[in-house]
């Protein structure tokens, strides 16, 4: 065998050798996290009432979040569905007693 044959190995391998690998640096590193506990950044919170004053800023300079734009734009596009479905539900039925009528199938 040539070392060209040797090197292959399968995929099947090469994912059970790097998840094997990736589980023990993890495993490391968690160990040296326990060890030294000053290098664990604690529990950061914003300052209170930081969130409010962003909120009212975006308020003042008239801009507006892509989440409102998102359900605004869902909304009314809801709408717009709920406004054509009627209408379309009456024409397929009037489509389908015509079609029957045709057939010669009385109701």
């Amino acid at each position: 065998m040539d070392r060209k044959n040797k090197e292959k190995g399968s995929i099947l391998k090469w994912i059970i050798y790097r998840k094997k690998s990736q589980e023990k640096l993890e495993a490391h590193l968690v160990d040296y996290m326990q060890k030294n506990l000053e290098l664990t950044p604690g529990q950061l919170s914003p300052p209170t009432g930081e969130f409010q004053k962003i909120m009212e800023e975006l308020g003042k300079r008239g801009k507006e979040t892509v989440i409102r734009r998102q359900i605004r734009l869902f909304h009314q596009s809801f709408r717009a569905v709920r406004m054509v479905q009627k209408p379309l539900i009456l024409l397929m039925a009037i489509i389908i007693m015509a079609a029957v009528y045709a057939v010669g199938c009385p109701f």
